[in-house]
Formats: C-alpha cells, structure tokens, sequence
C-alpha cells in the first residue's frame, strides 16, 4: 500500500477534517430534512412580511410615491436577509426550521457561522433561490 504525500490514514475525501487535523463524523443532512427546514422557514418567513408589509404599508399610505416605494423595499430586504442573518447569528447556524428538524449551517472546518458568513449566506440566497 503506497500513501499520497500528505495523505492521512482513516480520512477519506469525503471527511471533515478541522484546522487541527481532526476528522469529524458530521454527516450531510438529507434532502427530505432540508426541504422540510426549507418549507418551516418560508411559512415562517411569509407569515413576517405580511406583518411588515402591512405595517411598512401604512406608513407608505402617507407619503409621495418615491418614498412609498422605498419604504416597501426596506421592507422587502428586512424580511429576506434579515431573518436568515439574524436567526443564524444569534442561534450559530441556525433558523427556525433548522430548530425543528435539527439541522445546523456549519463552516468548512465544523464550527459554528459567524455574522460575516451568516449574511454572505443570506445575500446569495436572494439571488440564487
């Protein structure tokens, strides 16, 4: 058996291996368990901007157009990227249905998200999905 320079014994590709050079046994959430977590964060996520859409709408009812409109999109990004950072932030990786189905977002290394990468994920997410 010949070993690939910088190759360790018992850690496959697939492993998680941290800065120290400890493989992790984590393993990948389902898909079942991440469309359900999925489906929890976006009931919950529709129920938060009908409230602020509501509340941003009866501001906007007194103002000109512009500030309507800008009203409406703070709104709008306050719901979509705020939720997401803020719940992941504070819980390290978590959202609401993360809690429920006991999943958590983890950084390449295992340990838990920081703000930074918290809203790298929420910003993307807009795009992407």
């Amino acid at each position: 058996m010949s070993l690939q320079p910088g190759a360790t014994l018992g850690v496959t590709a697939d492993d998680l291996v941290t800065g120290e050079a400890v493989a992790l046994d984590l393993p990948a959430a389902s898909l079942g368990m991440r469309m359900l977590s999925g489906l929890i964060d976006l009931f919950v996520i529709q129920m938060a901007a009908s409230f602020v859409m509501t509340i941003a709408s009866m501001f906007a009812l007194h103002a000109d157009d512009a500030v309507a409109a800008g009203i409406m999109l703070l709104a709008t990004v306050a719901v979509l990227v705020g939720y997401p950072v803020t719940l992941e932030t504070l819980t390290r990786g978590r959202t609401v249905g993360k809690l429920a189905t006991g999943l958590r977002t983890l950084r390449d290394d295992g340990g838990p998200i920081t703000f930074r990468h918290a809203l790298t994920r929420g910003l993307t997410g807009v795009v992407e999905v």
